[in-house]
């Protein structure tokens, strides 16, 4: 089993410890350390988005969203996908996480 232990600056807020036997070099501990702090850093909120219909989007992808009510524009991350057919036309629901 490996033992590291993963800091970022300014190493003040500690997780948990992470215990997977899948976990079997040094480079994928590092990996998994890194990605259990990047969920941790920052807050994210599921935005849920209607649009026409969009062929072509996927999990994973960045959208950039130009929210005109707000005045605001930011990148997201696509986290869910819908397709609908409303009488008449086709619509997209996308739900992205946006980091606040």
């Amino acid at each position: 089993m490996v033992d590291i232990v993963v800091r970022r600056l300014p190493g003040d807020i500690c997780g948990d410890d992470i215990i997977d036997p899948l976990v079997s070099t040094e480079l994928v501990a590092l990996a998994r350390g890194r990605n259990e702090l990047d969920s941790l850093a920052t807050i994210k909120v599921p935005v849920q988005l209607r649009t026409i219909y969009r062929s072509g989007v996927a999990l994973g992808q960045l959208v950039e969203v130009q929210d005109s009510m707000q005045g605001l524009t930011y990148r997201a991350k696509i986290i869910n996908i819908q397709h609908q057919i409303e009488q008449t036309r086709a619509i997209t629901i996308l739900t992205v996480e946006r980091i606040q």
